[in-house]
């Protein structure tokens, strides 16, 4: 808990984590980047016709994000993964 509250406020929208995929939804993964997991909506996954979350990633896998959104309050991490490269 402490470990969260150190995170969320030192966190800022921009920062970028290797982290890894906790879980898979129809709507997005969920990623661990430390003390907290952010989510990674559908529409942040690729630049081109949306696939299945599932089709693309695996629980375990190591990618790369940014942190998009951080509601404080709530204690949400909205994370993005697209680059030019993907």
């Amino acid at each position: 808990k402490k470990e969260s509250e150190e995170f969320f406020a030192t966190a800022e929208v921009g920062q970028k984590f290797k982290g890894t995929v906790r879980s898979i939804t129809n709507y997005g993964v969920f990623v661990n980047i430390g003390p907290v997991d952010g989510m990674v909506h559908i529409t942040e996954l690729s630049w081109g016709r949306l696939k299945p979350p599932s089709e693309l990633f695996n629980i375990g896998d190591e990618i790369d994000v940014f942190i998009k959104n951080i509601n404080t309050e709530k204690k949400h991490i909205s994370l993005g993964y697209k680059t030019e490269e993907n």
